[in-house]
């Protein structure tokens, strides 16, 4: 498919590497929340958490004792917020603590810029790291091509890729023209992000 009959050791430990980040990367985030679903959590936290420090902060002792024996016998929140061996304002400061994270977390969230879902973040990088592979086996970039008369995607790079598919996640590959979608994207993507255009 590449033209050589063995791969050097680096290229070898290179591709374990791509499929590696892959797994990982599509393990970690299989259904990564939008910026803007991000944003509405931690906003709710940070609203919550401040209800909850005004009503901690105005509850009469009586309440209190009355709400950390109910805590400890159900052991619901118990451990965590009232533990009668600490003093009683702890739980307070944990969601002070919540509070202050919550509103730090908000701080440099991007915004949300709308459109579809896209969940393909792991299959563009390994695409991005496929090419780079590529290249430095065949000497050639990696590219792809349209073939008109049978209306697909084609080229030494498309097979390479759909076959590095079929053995690291076969439920990955798609259609013809999904999959040199997603090549397409990610050969763009890895041409912006090439130390020649930064």
């Amino acid at each position: 498919m590449l033209g050589v009959t063995k791969l050097s050791k680096r290229v070898c430990e290179h591709l374990q590497v791509a499929v590696n980040d892959y797994t990982a990367e599509k393990n970690f985030r299989p259904d990564t929340p939008r910026p803007g679903e991000v944003k509405a959590a931690l906003e709710e936290i940070q609203e919550k958490s401040k209800a909850l420090i005004s009503c901690l902060d105005t509850v009469d002792s009586m309440s209190l004792q009355r709400l950390q024996v109910a805590a400890l016998k159900t052991k619901a929140i118990g451990d965590l917020l009232f533990d009668p061996r600490v003093h009683d304002t702890q739980g307070l400061a944990i969601v002070q603590q919540i509070h202050a994270a919550a509103k730090e977390a908000l701080i440099g969230l991007k915004p949300d810029k709308g459109g579809p879902r896209r969940r393909k973040g792991p299959l563009l990088s390994l695409v991005m790291d496929l090419s780079q592979i590529f290249k430095k086996v065949t000497g050639s970039r990696a590219a792809i091509t349209w073939d008109e008369y049978n209306d697909q995607y084609q080229g030494r790079f498309y097979d390479f890729v759909w076959t590095c598919l079929q053995i690291i996640d076969p439920d990955e590959v798609q259609s013809n023209s999904s999959l040199g979608q997603h090549i397409k994207r990610a050969l763009k993507a890895e041409r912006l992000t090439s130390p020649a255009n930064t």
